[in-house]
């Protein structure tokens, strides 16, 4: 099948080569970004005909074809339709696209503030998860859905030594507004329980930052949380045990996770933001203990593979559960027996690998399609992909 992929992400982190996910020296991208190009990679080794239209340089990697996003309108226009195109967080596009193709709009940015009326374009929906998409039902989704989780290629990570033989590092790598400023508050106690222990924030921080007066989507709650982790960071920049990389390629961030004890996400963010979370994904491959707190879909998702932080970021008690969970996990991670254990950890990791999401793309694409074509074919519903 032609299959035509639209990306609706800003560039946010820059132009970047159709190979970024490999490369050492060209930028990076972000998990939902990274499930865009794993997956067309996926539907191209399955035979389809792929195209990517994005903020990528133009070439051709993976058997795909990337192209620039203003090229997809023109392109539309070709004597020979695609089969499928797939818009990723913005379905605007898709309104350009006549029948027969089927319209497939991705979302991962968990809302739907788009110009009312897009549902009429859209033949299916796609979530990163069930949990997210009985979400997105609830917030006014009402046509078909499926799922293609995201994932990870659990054998990347296959050097990672064991907790014991890493230093006592606490990392943090997903957006710095979901939770940043409370384990840097937090950090000096860990610090003073774990005297050597470091932390290292693996992910983009000035770009945040930068926004401080506007940033995107701008309301009162996003500017306070803004200015949280603003002031959070100018504290901790005196800290030499704390240290900012900004976003690494693919290749250095996973020699950071394996180097890691304990992945410290204490997930907060403004509303439902975590339909699935890469970020923890890419601990349990590594690794390396993730602290997290049970909101979203990740309990949904990753069970008792994590250590869960119990209770609410406003409640009393909030900071000392933080501390003791990120302490323990330094401590007791060094030493076996340890809960979880790394068994479990790799074991999440191997079932949600890039190839199960190719496939359960792959089958929404197919199944709408055969839904399309044949009035007595029975959409499947939530639990389809």
């Amino acid at each position: 099948m032609k299959i035509l992929y639209i990306s609706g992400y800003a560039p946010w982190w820059g132009e970047y080569p159709p190979d970024v996910l490999e490369r050492e020296d060209a930028g990076s991208v972000a998990g939902g970004e990274a499930g865009m190009l794993e997956s067309a990679f996926g539907l191209a080794r399955r035979g389809h005909e792929v195209t990517v239209y994005a903020c990528a340089i133009p070439g051709r990697h993976g058997g795909v074809t990337f192209r620039k996003e203003r090229d997809f309108y023109r392109d539309l226009l070709e004597v020979d339709p695609p089969g499928a195109v797939v818009a990723w967080v913005d379905p605007h596009p898709l309104a350009a696209v006549p029948p027969p193709t089927v319209r497939v709009m991705v979302q991962q940015l968990n809302d739907l503030s788009f110009i009312s009326g897009w549902e009429r374009f859209a033949d299916v929906l796609v979530s990163p998860s069930h949990n997210h998409l009985d979400f997105m039902r609830r917030i006014g989704w009402g046509g078909a859905g499926g799922v293609m989780h995201n994932g990870c290629w659990p054998d990347l990570w296959s050097t990672a030594p064991p907790p014991g033989a890493r230093p006592p590092r606490v990392g943090y790598w997903s957006s710095p507004d979901r939770g940043l400023h409370h384990i840097l508050r937090v950090w000096p106690r860990i610090r003073r329980a774990v005297p050597g222990a470091t932390l290292r924030v693996n992910y983009e921080v000035k770009k945040l930052l930068g926004f401080i007066e506007e940033p995107p989507g701008a309301c009162d709650t996003g500017l306070e949380r803004v200015r949280a982790v603003r002031d959070a960071v100018a504290r901790a920049r005196g800290d030499g045990s704390v240290s900012f990389s900004g976003l690494l390629s693919r290749p250095a961030l996973r020699r950071e996770q394996i180097q890691t004890r304990v992945m410290a996400y204490p997930s907060d963010g403004l509303g439902y933001t975590e339909g699935f979370s890469v970020a923890v994904l890419e601990a349990c491959a590594a690794g390396a203990l993730p602290v997290v707190r049970p909101v979203d879909a990740m309990p949904s998702i990753y069970g008792a593979a994590v250590r869960w932080l119990p209770l609410d970021t406003g409640d009393p008690g909030f900071d000392d559960a933080l501390e003791e969970n990120v302490v323990k996990g330094l401590v007791e991670w060094a030493a076996a027996p340890a809960a979880p254990t790394l068994e479990a950890l790799r074991s999440k990791a191997e079932e949600y690998s890039w190839e199960r999401a190719v496939g359960e793309m792959e089958r929404v694409v197919l199944e709408t399609t055969r839904k399309e074509s044949d009035d007595t074919y029975v959409w499947g519903g939530a639990h389809a992909g």
